[in-house]
């Protein structure tokens, strides 16, 4: 729930990015506004190392259970307020300021949101079920962004384009400090997973303790995760602003074709944890990674043909081929770590990635287009990252079915 609460409430802003841009910076065009207003979406994902430490620490040393909720608290407040915010023609350079540290505020609470889930879960699953349970985690991140999707789609198809771009834009902002105290009261009675409790009255080995050790295993989280952080915010937040721009599609088609793409990759990545259970998580992430290496560019120069049908399709089955990678990724990644930093360690290699290449993702797809003047080329991005993944197999040990220590 609270997984679910936290990526609605930071996805709003990546759908209504070029309406903000408009309304919260000093620009001559759309495009600068749009840059302007990714950049300020960057800065949110740029954040998110400083919660990583501060909720992977909380979770490792005092309480997985805190460090979950405390990162829902984090999130609701702002949130709300970016939807009460003054555009810049009330108040001027304050609007951008405001939003930049609200942003901020946000990125620093999803620094431990996904993580301490993804954790919570899989400590609480049996040895041969983690890929299962850990892709819930997954699933639960991405029926946030659904219903983000969802309640944008509704207003971009009720609302005149003018009253959405004046008002209508506030609303998904305003509703979500309303489902984060529901999320806040429905974890109140959670229990901390048995395997955490009892390592911490364990004496852990002296691996897990040494600070050589702790990097090498953050650059192998960052490199496989590589492919995540791209292909994820390049499928969800940068094709919607895509569609728009580039392809003059309505806006209510663009956020349809991106709505049911989105329930496609939540029903992917469950089908990605159940089969990383069954056959392994490297093979799963050796072909998904192969497949999109040699695909990515053929998809992106195919959506320039300019058709509503070719664009559900390729982004439908971008969706599938991502959900199955996503949905092994909370198994993979937890079984890297002991449990003595196993939250610490996971939410700063999966945040200095998503930060770093993620956050900065749709910011370098857009200025790449408008540089070289070819819509294909955020496919590049995704054959690269997906080349990158694939070497970070070398480094992963296989551990399914085995103890998480």
């Amino acid at each position: 729930m609270a997984n679910s609460l936290e990526w609605y409430d930071f996805v709003i802003y990546g759908f209504f990015a070029e309406n903000i841009g408009k309304l919260f910076f000093p620009a001559s065009n759309s495009i600068a506004h749009l840059m302007m207003s990714l950049g300020v979406f960057s800065v949110g994902l740029l954040a998110r190392p400083i919660g990583a430490f501060l909720f992977g620490r909380i979770g490792d040393k005092k309480s997985r259970k805190m460090a979950l909720i405390g990162s829902l608290y984090l999130m609701a407040f702002p949130t709300f307020l970016i939807g009460l915010l003054p555009a810049y023609e009330s108040v001027g350079l304050i609007a951008p300021f405001l939003l930049i540290v609200l942003r901020f505020m946000q990125g620093i609470a999803m620094g431990g949101g996904f993580t301490s889930s993804m954790v919570f879960l899989i400590e609480h699953a049996d040895h041969d079920k983690r890929g299962r349970v850990g892709s819930f985690a997954s699933f639960s991140l991405i029926l946030g962004i659904i219903v983000g999707s969802g309640i944008t789609t509704l207003l971009s198809y009720f609302l005149p384009l003018e009253q959405l771009e004046q008002w209508g834009w506030r609303i998904p902002f305003i509703l979500s400090i309303f489902g984060s105290f529901l999320g806040i009261f429905m974890q109140r009675n959670l229990e901390e997973p048995s395997h955490y409790t009892n390592q911490k009255v364990i004496k852990n080995n002296e691996a897990s303790g040494n600070f050589l050790f702790f990097c090498k295993k953050i650059c192998v989280v960052m490199l496989l995760d590589f492919l995540n952080a791209i292909g994820f915010f390049l499928l969800v937040i940068f094709l919607p602003i895509f569609y728009k721009i580039y392809l003059k599609f309505p806006f209510y088609i663009a956020q349809l074709i991106h709505f049911l793409s989105l329930v496609i990759f939540g029903l992917a990545t469950i089908g990605g944890g159940n089969l990383s259970d069954l056959y392994g998580r490297k093979i799963i992430i050796k072909i998904t990674s192969a497949f999109l290496i040699f695909s990515s560019y053929l998809f992106f120069k195919c959506l320039e043909v300019d058709s509503v049908l070719t664009a559900f399709l390729i982004e439908g089955i971008l969706a599938v081929v991502l959900g199955i990678f996503f949905g092994t990724l909370p198994a993979t990644l937890t079984e890297i770590f002991p449990t003595r930093i196993r939250l610490t360690g996971i939410s700063i290699g999966h945040n200095l990635s998503m930060a770093i290449f993620g956050g900065t993702a749709p910011l370098l797809a857009t200025y790449c287009i408008e540089k070289t003047h070819h819509l294909a080329f955020p496919g590049i991005l995704l054959s690269v990252a997906a080349l990158l993944t694939f070497s970070s197999l070398h480094f992963l040990i296989e551990k399914v079915g085995k103890p998480l220590d």
